[in-house]
């Protein structure tokens, strides 16, 4: 058996015991915070009421997860009474599994990818490199950007296969499931073969993104549209936009009313579904989490946080726009890897120009460096981000952030978090230029 296929076997290995570790890491070891308990969950629980996400009410986020979301909900409560304390531990532990799976397809796919590239050595390193940082299994325990991750790189996987099908499915998949993949475009057409090859993946990136959030659209334009109505708002939070608005928090999103002040008017069902939802023993509702419930069944944006400084994040993404376009005329036409480094590029601008940023984000430029840098020196890079990542959470996050040094430790991770992804967008371009 040669080297090469010893590092395959090897990495075979490698993710099976990652995958056997996540999934039983859900049931030995529970994070201090969840999305899917503390946040999804709530809102899981109104289909108990016959209220169903973008029907009835809307989210921040494009209808794929949540609806995933209703339907493990839906399955465990056929086996546990729906919202009673067995239910609530078996979703929690449902969505970790399922995020855990996500992680070993996004492993492989990123082992692909750099086989392609590189070769079998360097994509063992990098997948296995993957399996062993933090940051997959922190986000995987309580969020679902794992999930979006997954379709970024099947997406490239499948591109490089020249498989425009399965590249514009993913593609689709990823932007129904968060905003961002959608970055991923303008390299896949850059790079591709063919026009006919760039309609094709089009088209099933239209299809898909059609079928799992365009068709809500047909149901309630209203509720459809929010996700994008309401990004556009909102207050950012962690980033140099919000540092520059005086905003130190997190991104919570939801009614700010003032003393006084009335909250919107809601359907009295819904209503009715929280008051009764609250008196349930595992999930009960504190008033903040209340609030976020019930915010979600109004259209009316006027009471949520907004930005304060719209003219200047405007004036922003304009220079944005001058940016990738003076970088996009400058790039060759040939050869497809290269759609890997300047997609890595195209996404680290989308975060390095969205409004808020929240820890768990840091999965999607950590499988990335390995992608492109899939080597000694892409793994310290990794030790590095994992670094800022761990003085913003759990240190500025449980630690400083309820004490007036908070302001002074979220600037400093900002400015490291900014830096770092500057520089390593611009090393993305720069391998994407490479004759």
């Amino acid at each position: 058996m040669s080297q090469r296929q010893r590092m395959t076997s090897d990495f075979a290995l490698y993710l099976a015991l990652f995958g056997v570790l996540r999934i039983l890491s859900a049931f030995w070891f529970t994070p201090r915070y969840s999305e899917f308990t503390d946040f999804h969950y709530p809102f899981a629980q109104l289909s108990d009421y016959g209220l169903y996400p973008f029907v009835h009410y809307w989210l921040e986020y494009p209808p794929l997860f949540p609806y995933l979301s209703v339907g493990i909900y839906r399955l465990l409560a056929l086996a546990w009474p729906a919202g009673g304390p067995e239910h609530f531990q078996a979703y929690g532990l449902a969505l970790q599994g399922t995020m855990a799976l996500f992680d070993v397809g996004s492993a492989v796919f990123l082992y692909r990818i750099v086989a392609r590239q590189a070769d079998k050595v360097r994509a063992g390193f990098a997948g296995g490199a993957f399996c062993l940082t933090f940051l997959a299994s922190f986000a995987g325990a309580g969020f679902f950007d794992g999930m979006a991750l997954f379709f970024i790189l099947w997406c490239l996987d499948a591109f490089l296969e020249e498989r425009p099908y399965p590249a514009g499915l993913a593609l689709g998949l990823g932007f129904a499931t968060k905003l961002f993949p959608l970055a991923l475009l303008p390299a896949l057409i850059k790079f591709r073969r063919s026009s006919g090859e760039a309609a094709r993946l089009v088209l099933a990136a239209l299809i898909a993104a059609g079928l799992f959030w365009g068709s809500f659209f047909a149901v309630n334009s209203e509720l459809a549209v929010m996700p994008l109505k309401a990004n556009a708002i909102r207050q950012p939070w962690e980033t140099v936009w919000a540092l520059l608005e005086g905003h130190y928090g997190i991104g919570y999103l939801g009614w700010q009313l003032a003393p006084g002040q009335p909250a919107p008017e809601v359907p009295a069902a819904a209503v009715e579904a929280v008051k009764r939802m609250e008196s349930t023993r595992s999930s009960g509702l504190s008033p903040v989490h209340r609030m976020r419930v019930l915010s979600r069944f109004s259209t009316d944006l006027s009471a949520f946080p907004g930005s304060t400084r719209g003219g200047l994040y405007l004036l922003a993404g304009l220079i944005f726009l001058a940016l990738f376009a003076a970088t996009w005329s400058g790039l060759p036409t040939k050869d497809a890897r290269r759609a890997v480094p300047y997609g890595g590029y195209l996404l680290l601008l989308f975060l390095l120009y969205s409004k808020g940023w929240s820890p768990q984000f840091s999965i999607v430029p950590a499988a990335l460096l390995l992608a492109v840098y899939p080597t000694p020196g892409g793994a310290g890079a990794l030790l590095a981000w994992t670094a800022i990542h761990f003085v913003e959470m759990p240190l500025w996050l449980y630690t400083f952030s309820v004490t007036d040094r908070g302001p002074a430790v979220l600037q400093a991770v900002v400015a490291a978090r900014t830096l770092f992804l500057a520089v390593l967008a611009w090393s993305f371009y720069r391998g994407a230029r490479q004759k």
